[in-house]
């Protein structure tokens, strides 16, 4: 009901009794994020981490949230030794290394990403977009084309392709392949834009 300060109260009843309650200690959590208070959701988890590592996965996202990318980094980390085999957690984590600027380590983790799961595409984008951020420019954009070529129709790709193209300064290529997502789906209002947008330009 959107009174997260009435929330906090009452799970603070319930955590005094029952201090290593998982779900109480998540609940408690997502009671201080709503009430704008990513300081004591963080502590919230932290004080159970060591002994309840199943928390390290909201506790990842606590602290992205809070610009805490090095720590948010360890806790997916944490979080996938329980979940090995969970890819959003993979991604979060190469997001955070994106985002703290640690390129080499997202490009990495990233090409692990594909060898697990080639059939998630998510991976390769990423891995594409650390490489060009870390400075491979033509690895990146051969990887995406690769990638392309192999799977057409993955507008996703496509963008990212017309992305990493726009960055490079290679605007014709990437005018070009906003015109081919546009060919393929006519209705596709995204790519529409950005082709005007480029054309205006």
């Amino acid at each position: 009901n959107d009174e997260p300060a009435k929330a906090i109260e009452s799970l603070s009843r319930v955590l005094s009794q029952n201090p290593d309650s998982l779900t109480g200690r998540l609940t408690m959590a997502q009671a201080y994020a709503a009430n704008k208070d990513l300081k004591s959701a963080i502590a919230t988890l932290q004080e159970v981490l060591e002994f309840e590592p199943r928390v390290a996965s909201a506790l990842g996202q606590y602290q992205e949230e809070a610009g805490l990318l090095s720590d948010a980094v360890e806790s997916y980390t944490v979080a996938l030794a329980v979940q090995p085999r969970s890819r959003e957690l993979k991604v979060r984590r190469i997001a955070a290394l994106l985002e703290a600027k640690e390129y080499q380590r997202a490009a990495a983790f990233a090409g692990e990403g594909r060898k697990q799961h080639p059939d998630d595409p998510r991976f390769v984008r990423l891995q594409a977009r650390a490489l060009f951020d870390g400075g491979d420019r033509s690895g990146a954009i051969l990887l995406l084309e690769q990638a392309t070529k192999a799977a057409p129709k993955d507008t996703d790709t496509l963008f990212a392709l017309a992305d990493i193209y726009a960055d490079a300064g290679r605007g014709t290529d990437a005018e070009r392949i906003l015109r081919q997502i546009v060919s393929a789906e006519p209705m596709n209002a995204s790519a529409k834009a950005r082709s005007r947008r480029r054309s205006a330009a």
